[in-house]
């Protein structure tokens, strides 16, 4: 099962990765852990581009208010590409960050 989450600016959903605490806004404490995924799900990598965080590590989510995602599934070969947008550059291209193929069991 996938779940993929797109289209969204600014929210993980709760989810984070790091070592380092977040801050959480005091109205949201109860919907939005500082650590973790509140779901307990493993963040997957972005196959292709990923963002980069400040240790230039690799990111499993995008939560930016300046960087937009959508993705696109080709119906006929089942493969549901990724993109991410910076609304901060409109004369910039999309980037292509993930890729994966749905298989039939």
């Amino acid at each position: 099962m996938h779940f993929l989450e797109t289209s969204n600016v600014g929210n993980s959903y709760g989810a984070f990765v790091g070592e380092k605490r977040r801050f959480v806004p005091p109205a949201y404490r109860e919907d939005y852990s500082a650590i973790g995924d509140p779901n307990g799900l493993n963040p997957v990598m972005p196959t292709i581009s990923p963002l980069l965080g400040e240790n230039g590590q690799p990111l499993p989510y995008i939560d930016s208010n300046d960087i937009t995602a959508f993705s696109i599934f080709e119906t006929d070969n089942g493969v549901v590409s990724s993109y991410y947008f910076d609304t901060r550059k409109p004369e910039s291209d999309a980037v292509k960050f993930d890729e994966f193929k749905l298989k039939n069991l």
